[in-house]
């Protein structure tokens, strides 16, 4: 077999994958506040191709925050050439979270894109690195307590010692990917 010849049908170019897994699978349901919808696998059917090629891209996304997902999306990058069905842009939807009281994982959800591979020169070998990004609207709360005293009772309290001392405001969060904390005391004086 002439080696030219083979060549020709070695792939043309890898496609190369990141892999943007984060979190884990359990029994139990994991939550964590300051983790949301994660990326349970991204994964392809091939790992090389030749030019026109066709291949599946499989995701599967997972909320295991505190609050449910709204309008979860999914977007590929690295694709520019290729060929991709649906859309580089999926809808997934509403994503429910962990119930711990019902012991239950919050809601999983996949998608799968077909992509066919551009043309390159005969001979060149590419890589494509291919990244998949979620993106999600959710709502947090946040509140923190602030103590007003009349002038007053700030002078008898703080005479007695009994004033907050920290500069660190207690912040009640709830379970959103974003927390928010402030600085300053959580006692004011009114005049």
């Amino acid at each position: 077999v002439n080696l030219m010849k083979m060549k020709e049908y070695l792939p043309i170019f890898g496609l190369i994958l990141i892999i943007l897994v984060s979190g884990c699978t359990n029994k139990t349901p994991k939550t964590n506040s300051y983790d949301g919808v994660v990326i349970n696998e991204f994964s392809s059917d091939d790992l090389s191709l030749e030019s026109g090629d066709s291949t599946s891209l499989y995701l599967e996304v997972e909320n295991v925050g505190g609050v449910d997902a709204k309008n979860v999306r999914a977007y590929l990058f690295g694709i520019d050439g290729w060929n991709v069905t649906p859309s580089a842009d999926i809808t997934i939807g509403d994503l429910r979270a962990p119930d711990m009281t019902m012991n239950t994982k919050g809601e999983i959800a996949s998608r799968t894109w077909d992509i066919t591979a551009p043309s390159i020169p005969q001979g060149v070998e590419s890589p494509f690195p291919i990244e998949a990004r979620v993106v999600y609207q959710y709502k947090t709360t946040s509140s923190s307590k602030i103590n007003l005293y009349s002038e007053y009772e700030w002078k008898r309290l703080s005479d007695k010692g009994q004033l907050s001392q920290s500069n660190m405001l207690p912040i009640d969060n709830s379970n959103g990917p974003i927390h928010v904390t402030v600085q300053g005391p959580s006692d004011y004086e009114i005049r």
